[in-house]
């Protein structure tokens, strides 16, 4: 069995809107109340179809959840798709990308954006997650074995999984990366160890790309010509594996995509705990000047958990604010620790555990105790 490392110079990434250069942990990702759906016409009736198309795959990529589109009174909801329509417009797109029914090398598409807002309530109501912009990066290492050749996809490849998996991922709205595949990468992992799924050799050589997942995959194509993939997803020192096939090579491969956006979106989404709220306090430290704390408090506005912020206390060099969240505090740790703008610090001990009086006065004299401590990064 010959092996060989591909990759070529120019990338159909960047077309597809779903590629992030950086290496980060967690990006936030654009368009998520947004679909493109390829249609023939412009027609009343067509338009009416494709929104409802649209919707579901929005409340796919909103929640995180492929099952979001089994939710109960499903269908009345999709049947209604126009109701949470925000703007829409047609779109000339390349065929390739066009899907079904369309001809020559321009296409016709309808992009849908529905109200970020009515689409949170419509999930929350139904008991789903809701998954913020900022999301965790998934690192793919995928093997491909066909007329005797195993070959690794790298970031600028032109093969047709390039544009398979990045589709897939932008569909659902999960931040995929491929490797470099540079002299570094070439040094530290061969198709052969992705192919055997050597978990030291795979993670020592995904640590450089800084990701919160890693999906190794390894699809081939038997003689029947029937597409087979084994996938596994790392996760800390935990992982998931399975299997999919189909008759085409994107058959194959989507479920890769699918079940791992799954996976992170119940890791990292939070439960939506219908429409009952609480408030906590957070504290940030090394604020310096009011730029600094305007920022911090967009930021903290942006996070998926968070539905209102407040100013609290205000002192020099750190500012507490008073947060209305949905769910419970670990929603909002965990969509913090996926962005690289606060650092969590040892909370401040509860008054009530101090040992002395004299601690107690002081510690009730410096106003509220924040449930969360954290340091702005410059």
């Amino acid at each position: 069995m010959r092996t060989r490392v591909v990759g070529v110079t120019i990338g159909l990434g960047l077309a597809l809107g779903l590629v992030f250069a950086r290496a980060a942990g967690a990006v936030e990702v654009d368009g998520i109340y947004e679909a493109q759906v390829p249609v023939d016409t412009q027609s009343t009736q067509e338009r009416s179809t494709a929104i409802r198309t649209a919707l579901g795959q929005v409340l796919v990529k909103v929640s995180g959840s492929s099952e979001a589109t089994s939710i109960s009174g499903i269908n009345d909801i999709l049947d209604n798709a126009t109701h949470y329509v925000q703007q829409y417009r047609y779109r000339t797109v390349a065929s390739d990308n066009a899907g079904a029914g369309s001809s020559g090398s321009k296409a016709l598409a309808l992009w849908v954006r529905f109200d970020p807002d009515a689409i949170d309530r419509l999930l929350r109501g139904h008991g789903q997650t809701v998954w913020g912009r900022a999301r965790p990066v998934a690192l793919l290492w995928l093997a491909i074995q066909q007329h005797g050749q195993r070959e690794l996809l790298s970031a600028d490849s032109q093969r047709p999984a390039h544009r398979i998996v990045l589709s897939e991922a932008n569909r659902r709205g999960l931040p995929l990366r491929l490797p470099l595949l540079d002299l570094q990468d070439q040094s530290a992992i061969s198709p052969t160890d992705v192919w055997g799924d050597f978990q030291d050799t795979i993670m020592q050589a995904s640590k450089r790309y800084q990701t919160e997942g890693v999906l190794v995959g390894r699809a081939y194509q038997s003689s029947d010509g029937q597409w087979h993939a084994r996938w596994t997803l790392y996760q800390g020192q935990s992982h998931q594996s399975w299997q999919s096939k189909g008759g085409a090579l994107a058959e194959a491969l989507d479920p890769g995509i699918d079940h791992s956006a799954d996976i992170l979106s119940r890791r990292f989404a939070q439960a939506s705990g219908g429409d009952t709220q609480r408030s906590i306090l957070l504290k940030v430290d090394d604020i310096k000047n009011l730029a600094q704390y305007a920022r911090t408090a967009d930021y903290l506005s942006s996070l998926s958990p968070v539905s209102a912020v407040q100013p609290s206390v205000l002192r020099a060099g750190s500012a507490v604010f008073r947060l209305t969240i949905r769910g419970d505090r670990m929603g909002v740790v965990q969509a913090i620790s996926l962005g690289h703008m606060l650092v969590a610090e040892q909370p401040p001990a509860q008054s009530g555990a101090q040992s002395g009086g004299q601690d107690t006065v002081v510690q009730a004299s410096a106003g509220p105790v924040p449930e969360l401590v954290y340091r702005l990064v410059p």
